[in-house]
């Protein structure tokens, strides 16, 4: 048997200039409160995971350069009870966050942060506290960042206007195409954590589980899927489900997701949801994630039979239009 997982959905809803439905220190009371209140009924849960954005900047650089000494920043006080609950609970934790760097000294205005990135931190029960973190790597045009920036400046120029944020906005940076980090529980189940719609992109997916040379064995045995899908109003978060189910499928790998507004839940490795919690409302569910072993061919060699589909496509193309060709000339004789 695999882990028992937890996912927390908050249901804030998200305008279209990133403000949330209600303050950083709410949403950690609210997943604070959900999640010890959730642990007390299943004590043997190996991981929680929330949602994409839910919290404050959580990477050491960011908590030193916002410490006030005349008492604790709210940083600091969710990396503490974070720390404190996984301690007690002996669960793993998975909390999607920002990540602040690339400090400012402005004097008396204080610090101000240059880079910001689009961050999943795992929090081990003992004292290491966040050790390691996922930043994203594949952005959302428009949403994340402005494409054009450098390779066609009047067209990005122009479309800042169309922005709804303000001119001195920092837009996010991606991690390397290449640090896709896999997290590894206690048990030794490992896991890597696409965040937002990085898992409706295949062959990212693909890449995180394609084992090393000359090894047969994934890279990963599931997926946690931490998303913020508070933007939307209709038909987008169910079709975001349906699209990571297809993850799942073509790695053979199950899937739990923390999704804000929903929907959270799980996907197991031949497609099959369960312990979904619908979207628009608040909750927690907890369930069994089972691993499947099984190295599927897309896994091993990526869209290998879509190219080979194209190349014959287009020598039967080619083929018909040079008896095209033939027939023309031959009318014209």
């Amino acid at each position: 048997p695999g882990p028992m997982v937890m996912v927390v959905q908050p249901d804030y809803p998200q305008s279209n200039s990133g403000e949330k439905g209600a303050d950083l220190s709410e949403i950690l009371r609210f997943h604070l409160e959900h999640t010890k209140a959730a642990l007390a009924r299943e004590p043997k849960t190996d991981l929680v995971v929330w949602s994409e954005t839910m919290m404050p900047p959580l990477n050491a650089s960011a908590i030193e350069r916002l410490h006030d000494p005349s008492g604790s920043t709210l940083p600091e006080v969710a990396q503490g009870r974070i720390d404190a609950l996984a301690e007690r609970s002996g669960a793993a934790f998975l909390v999607g966050g920002m990540y602040w760097d690339g400090w400012v000294d402005r004097g008396a205005a204080g610090w101000r942060q240059t880079q910001e990135r689009n961050s999943a931190y795992f929090f081990v029960p003992g004292p290491s506290g966040a050790t390691l973190r996922y930043d994203k790597v594949h952005l959302v045009p428009f949403g994340e960042y402005i494409p054009f920036q450098t390779t066609f400046p009047p067209l990005y120029h122009l479309l800042l206007t169309f922005s709804p944020y303000p001119k001195d906005y920092i837009w996010l940076t991606p991690g390397a195409p290449d640090a896709l980090t896999v997290f590894s529980l206690r048990s030794g189940w490992r896991f890597v954590t696409p965040i937002c719609f990085e898992d409706l992109d295949g062959p990212l997916l693909r890449r995180m589980f394609q084992p090393p040379p000359g090894q047969t064995r994934k890279r990963a045995d599931f997926i946690v899927n931490i998303t913020n899908d508070g933007w939307f109003r209709f038909s987008e978060m169910p079709q975001h489900l349906q699209a990571a189910i297809f993850r799942s499928i073509e790695n053979r790998a199950p899937t739990a997701r923390s999704v804000n507004t929903g929907i959270s839940g799980f996907i197991d490795s031949v497609g099959r949801t369960y312990g979904l919690v619908p979207a628009g409302r608040g909750g927690v569910s907890i369930a069994r994630v089972d691993p499947d072993e099984r190295l599927t061919f897309y896994t091993r060699f990526g869209d290998v039979f879509a190219y080979i589909c194209a190349a014959l496509t287009a020598l039967m193309a080619a083929r018909a239009i040079g008896e095209w060709w033939k027939q023309r000339g031959q009318a014209k004789e």
